[in-house]
């Protein structure tokens, strides 16, 4: 898998409602594009203070069909304007309706973010002091960014590596942040050195789980799970319904009618807008069974692909700027 490969996804529902989210998408998002994901903000926004959020997926799209593990999310700097923006971990499925308090923006997800270092950080020290833009949500608040235990990232855009935190003093917006080890290079507010707490979200591959069957459609799941494809697979439950002891319709929850087959051929699912399969479940996965007219089998896919949320909050009277963006990073070490 190339860097190349690690690509944003927009999910099925991109709305200013309740609705927003859902679903991956086959639409991919133009990484470094503006207003990619938000909007530039209007005077009215400025005026009165907005809260945003917005859903996307980091999705490992190779063909060799490699997983990610020790995968992690950061927002690599603060917005340049007087807003601030936040992480949390999303599920395959969730929309804005799922997070309670989003209306107001005081949900109480976990939250991970970044800010910039406000004292020169020597080496070998272990401690870090860095200024956030509101006190009440990012220090202490729904909005928290730092917690004790905590992995972060302290990077100058040259120099960067991983801290783990100990202790932690708020005071107004300043944050004094405690290492639980020595800090092996020096960092300076002259730099731009920033600290961004790290979103450790783990292993992103592809997968599927039988969900269920009726009669003598039991598909032997456990010995030929389906066959997925990391640019393919989307998140789908899909139905078998058998015709009689052979023949079978495939069904999807949301993509609906996905084709016919019988049980003594291989079976592709594929995703046509990306000219990739979906799934291929296999004739040996039906064989020695007993099939009738009516029995049916059900399976759920899941694709390569991590859900982030981000949610970005302007305050009320925020001055004007030409930009302020969101920057989110992901990585991952690949395994075959």
């Amino acid at each position: 898998m190339l860097d190349a490969d690690f690509k944003p996804y927009y999910p099925v529902n991109v709305t200013t409602t309740a609705a927003h989210g859902g679903r991956m998408s086959n639409n991919m998002i133009t990484s470094g594009e503006e207003e990619n994901v938000f909007r530039n903000k209007s005077s009215d926004d400025r005026l009165n203070g907005c809260i945003e959020y917005e859903k996307v997926f980091a999705k490992a799209a190779d063909d060799a069909d490699a997983k990610l593990v020790v995968t992690k999310a950061w927002l690599d700097k603060p917005c340049e304007g007087d807003d601030w923006g936040t992480i949390f971990l999303g599920t395959q499925t969730d929309v804005l309706a799922d997070i309670t308090g989003w209306e107001t923006g005081a949900d109480s997800k976990t939250k991970y973010g970044t800010a910039w270092v406000t004292t020169d950080v020597a080496a070998a020290s272990r401690t870090i002091k860095v200024t956030v833009k509101n006190a009440v949500m990012l220090a202490a608040g729904v909005d928290c960014i730092f917690r004790v235990g905590g992995k972060c990232k302290l990077s100058d855009g040259t120099n960067t590596e991983e801290i783990e935190i100990a202790a932690l003093a708020e005071s107004g917006l300043e944050i004094t942040v405690t290492t639980v080890a020595d800090i092996t290079r020096a960092y300076s507010v002259a730099s731009n050195a920033r600290l961004s707490s790290i979103m450790e979200i783990g292993t992103v591959e592809t997968s599927s789980e039988a969900v269920g069957h009726t009669g003598g459609a039991d598909y032997n799941h456990t010995g030929y799970a389906p066959l997925l494809d990391n640019i393919g697979t989307l998140e789908e439950q899909v139905l078998f319904t058998f015709g009689d002891s052979t023949n079978f319709t495939a069904t999807g929850d949301t993509l609906l009618g996905l084709g016919s087959g019988t049980v003594g051929a291989d079976f592709t699912i594929t995703n046509t807008p990306l000219s990739k399969p979906m799934a291929k479940f296999y004739a040996a996965g039906w064989s020695g069974l007993t099939i009738a007219g009516g029995d049916t089998f059900t399976c759920r896919l899941h694709p390569a692909s991590a859900p982030i949320w981000e949610k970005r909050q302007t305050p009320a009277g925020a001055a004007s700027t030409s930009f302020s963006s969101v920057y989110l990073r992901v990585s991952g070490e690949v395994s075959s």
